[in-house]
């Protein structure tokens, strides 16, 4: 018999089946609320019943409306509720308590003899009771490899590799290279990456040979117009100065 709980005339709620439930436990068990069909001459199965409880350890307010079965225990009204996670998340003694709630119509006469109708709201309360749910030690947090499943393994090494795929990209992206700066001080060339100077430095200056000049042709140098300076000695008067530069290093 699932764990049972009596809901006394006194108002007093008492465990006449109590089992065991254990934390974390899912839709294995229920809990019955028996509650008898009258209370002070009022139809109970009218009433909308809301329980009400407080977690354990984290003292979190929770309410769950409770489903009248169509089916009745030995003549008392059956309220079932499943036993979720919701319940027994945390391990401790859950304190619970009902609430019924009924909306009725009434009527009256006033003082000058008129029948008046009005909504009067009945409510009926419980005392609280303590729902113990045992605790389940964690073994997945001291569970070591060897006992881990294949599909288990699995699953963490495919893990492993996608961080590693993902470290990969992360580098590559960080070292490639997409610039290529000369700096003109210091005669040096170097490749960048994202802003930031990737490898060694090339100096030109030790690229050249010795005694060879560095010719900076003009914007002009490609215009077919400009004489043949081939030729020229130094000191002529062809203009050929204006087409090139040396550069002694």
């Amino acid at each position: 018999m699932p764990y049972t709980i009596i809901v006394c005339d006194d108002n007093s709620l008492y465990g006449s089946c109590k089992r065991k439930i254990m934390q974390r436990e899912k839709l294995f068990n229920e809990l019955w609320f028996l509650v008898a069909p009258y209370y002070n001459g009022y139809d109970m199965s009218k009433c909308v019943v809301t329980m009400r409880y407080m977690l354990p350890i984290s003292k979190e307010f929770r309410t769950e409306t409770l489903l009248l079965a169509e089916d009745r225990y030995e003549k008392h009204l059956k309220y079932v509720l499943p036993v979720d996670t919701d319940l027994t998340k945390e391990w401790g003694d859950i304190k619970l308590n009902l609430t019924f709630t009924m909306l009725e119509k009434v009527q009256s006469v006033d003082e000058n003899g008129n029948v008046v109708q009005r909504i009067v709201q009945r409510v009926r309360k419980t005392c609280d009771h303590m729902l113990s749910v045992t605790e389940v030690p964690d073994w997945d947090s001291f569970i070591p490899d060897s006992a881990l499943s294949a599909l288990d393994q699995r699953i963490l090494k495919q893990d492993a590799q996608i961080r590693q795929l993902a470290e990969l990209a992360e580098a590559l992206d960080n070292n490639s290279v997409d610039n290529l700066v000369y700096d003109d001080i210091n005669e040096t060339l170097q490749l960048y990456a994202n802003g930031v100077g990737i490898g060694d430095k090339v100096s030109v200056r030790d690229m050249l040979e010795d005694g060879i000049p560095v010719v900076d042709f003009n914007n002009n140098s490609g215009d077919n117009s400009k004489p043949d300076n081939s030729g020229c000695d130094d000191g002529c008067d062809c203009g050929c100065e204006d087409d090139v530069n040396v550069v002694e290093f």
